[in-house]
């Protein structure tokens, strides 16, 4: 209720905002705070005798506390709401019962990700969770079943690359080169990216031949989703400038990918914009626009995020034309977050 009617104040736009000052959105501001602040209170009164229904209702309030949050703009009350509810899960072993959907712990590596690309997220990480740890690489099947089971390795594997993100936010280099370690985990990192990959083309190209539907789309996100990390590991964070040189072709392949995902999302009546906490086109675009060295695919990416206004997790279009309005040119010299400049959109 809180979401929906902070969604309501937002219409129709999604541009976080405060109070309206009476244009008529009062209302429902107002009533997105109160019944926010009741759902908090819920939740800290629950005393259900059952442990494993207790901690399972928490987790999945804390998805939608952060949804509120991101809605809101509030980027730093939803980072805690995903590191408690991180935590919880991690610890979730001791409670023995507790049976949690796949859904819910991808969607914490979502926005773990999602929070990590765009460096609000400093310090450790768990990776994987310890919830997680079933997911060993090991497991990982020859062959997916559909894409449903390509998308759960998918945020597994996504997660686990976080690791490599906190090695690049530290020192990188000695005697003019990477740190063996870097290497390491660079390697490893691509090895991960390439088992997943060979066993997602046999799903890719049936979902593609109709080029339309559901299934197609979902591919479609999926592909857009390996080449971004591919491109990022690669190039280690885009620190590697010889070899950000030579992937221009899948950066163009970023962009064509983010218009076929963009013409077919769906429109709200009323409202042409769209927030999700998934991995949207927004953030491949933005990399795109920033790290590409030809001009024409640094212009597509930049129409495209002009053209269509949405908010994928903590990744704002708006924001990210913001600072492409800046000098951003030294931007590659930094490691873990895509652009840590990003995380200050908020001020």
């Amino acid at each position: 209720m809180a979401i929906g009617a902070l969604a309501c104040s937002l219409f129709p736009n999604i541009v976080p905002a405060g109070p309206s000052g009476g244009d008529g959105n009062d209302y429902h501001y107002n009533a997105a705070l109160t019944h926010y602040g009741q759902a908090i209170r819920l939740i800290r009164l629950q005393q259900e005798p059952n442990s494993a229904s207790t901690l399972r209702v928490a987790v999945v309030a804390c998805i939608l506390f952060a949804c509120f949050e991101i809605l809101h703009g509030s980027h730093g009350a939803a980072v805690n709401h995903i590191s408690f509810g991180s935590l919880m899960l991690s610890g979730q072993a001791s409670v023995g019962q507790l049976e949690l959907e796949d859904e819910i712990l991808q969607a914490f590596e979502r926005m773990e990700w999602s929070a990590w690309s765009i460096g609000l997220m400093t310090g450790s990480v768990q990776v994987p969770i310890e919830i997680n740890s079933r997911l060993s690489l090991d497991d990982m099947p020859t062959k997916f079943s559909g894409l449903g089971e390509a998308r759960r390795w998918w945020d597994a594997i996504q997660h686990w690359t976080l690791y490599f993100s906190q090695a690049m936010a530290g020192p990188t280099y000695a005697d003019g080169d990477f740190l063996p370690g870097i290497k390491t985990m660079q390697s490893q990192c691509l090895g991960m990216l390439e088992r997943w990959n060979d066993m997602f083309w046999p799903l890719y190209n049936p979902a593609s031949s109709p080029r339309k539907g559901s299934s197609y789309l979902q591919a479609t996100s999926l592909l857009l989703q390996s080449i971004v990390l591919h491109a990022y590991i690669n190039t280690c964070g885009f620190q590697d400038h010889y070899g950000t040189e030579q992937i221009t072709s899948q950066f163009k392949e970023m962009v064509r990918l983010s218009g076929v995902l963009l013409a077919n999302q769906p429109v709200s009546k009323g409202c042409s914009e769209i927030f999700t906490l998934d991995s949207g086109p927004t953030c491949a675009l933005y990399i795109a626009a920033t790290k590409c060295l030809d001009p024409t695919v640094r212009a597509d990416a930049t129409a495209l995020l002009t053209q269509y206004p949405r908010r994928d997790g903590f990744w704002d279009s708006r924001a990210a034309l913001g600072i492409l309005g800046q000098d951003l040119s030294s931007s590659g010299e930094y490691g873990g977050a895509i652009d840590p400049a990003l995380q200050y959109l908020d001020q």
